[in-house]
């Protein structure tokens, strides 16, 4: 069987996923992740610093390396917000070919919204006329809207979890007025979006709403047949949010379900999933485990 896989390249982590195609479809084969924050200190600098570049490169490398050892004759690889944004995301772009053998395309928010509608919505059972996808990554937020069948338009939101951390929580454990200015900034952010009507449904993608799926199911190990199709509802996301605000890093790390790499950042991105779902009116979310590198697969090589 030919293997392709896929690579997203987001602000906080990178992602591959490797699958075979069979019969038309695709079966999964495996999905790893690494963080690798490509994004720290972005908005501060307006660009890549060294060390972000390295890190990444390292682990692009990595996974490269891991597709390669598993047979994959096809790759595609995308950036996303943080690539958008770096000036000298085309320096970053050179040294991952010249280091790893892979161009890395960057894509506009609109393919991004489309790539992540499509990979949420992949195999699921759907039945409503409307869904609305949030896809909380470490750089910025976006809403996805449209059917069971169709993406329609998108909105792109600049609060992400890792970008939020660094320019609002600045204590450890968080102190009320960090809290306080991050709420204010989100309140700012959502004043445009309209509540959704009682037929339309919920998916929530990225590694916050599959890391609050974890955190509920309490996984000492990360298993994605038991998060992807998994709900939140909204008094969950606001119990997590209570939770991880009245902990130290040091002891939300001990938390099951939550990586040690993910922790410092899982409480802004609760709080910005917290506060679309009231602004959006929604009680309860679907989680899906699949995402952008999903889509991918399904737009270049299904």
């Amino acid at each position: 069987m030919t293997r392709f896989a896929t690579l997203d390249v987001g602000s906080n982590s990178v992602l591959l996923y490797i699958a075979e195609r069979r019969a038309g479809s695709f079966e999964p084969v495996m999905d790893r992740l690494r963080v690798s924050r490509l994004g720290e200190g972005l908005r501060a600098g307006g660009v890549f610093s060294e060390a972000a570049m390295a890190r990444t490169v390292e682990a692009i490398c990595e996974l490269v390396h891991i597709a390669h050892a598993q047979g994959v004759r096809h790759l595609a690889a995308v950036g996303t917000m943080a690539m958008r944004s770096s000036a000298n995301s085309d320096e970053f772009v050179s040294r991952v070919q010249q280091n790893c053998g892979v161009h890395i395309e960057v894509i506009s928010g609109q393919t991004e919204a489309r790539l992540a509608y499509m990979g949420a919505l992949d195999a699921l059972c759907m039945n409503t006329e409307r869904v609305v996808v949030m896809d909380v990554g470490g750089g910025s937020t976006e809403l996805i809207y449209g059917t069971a069948e169709h993406v329609g338009h998108g909105d792109s939101l600049d609060v992400g979890a890792l970008h939020m951390t660094e320019k609002h929580l600045k204590h450890d454990p968080p102190e009320a007025e960090d809290l306080d200015a991050l709420m204010q900034e989100l309140h700012s952010a959502f004043s445009s979006l309209q509540k959704r009507d009682a037929t339309t449904r919920l998916v929530g993608v990225g590694g916050t709403i599959t890391t609050m799926s974890a955190v509920k199911l309490g996984l000492l190990k990360y298993d994605s047949a038991l998060v992807h199709a998994s709900t939140l509802s909204s008094d969950d996301v606001k119990t997590q949010v209570q939770q991880y605000s009245s902990l130290s890093l040091k002891q939300r790390c001990r938390l099951p379900g939550l990586p040690a790499d993910r922790a410092d950042i899982i409480l802004a991105g609760a709080i910005i999933v917290s506060g679309l779902m009231d602004r959006l009116g929604f009680m309860e979310m679907v989680v899906s485990d699949r995402g952008v590198r999903h889509g991918l697969m399904l737009e270049r090589f299904a």
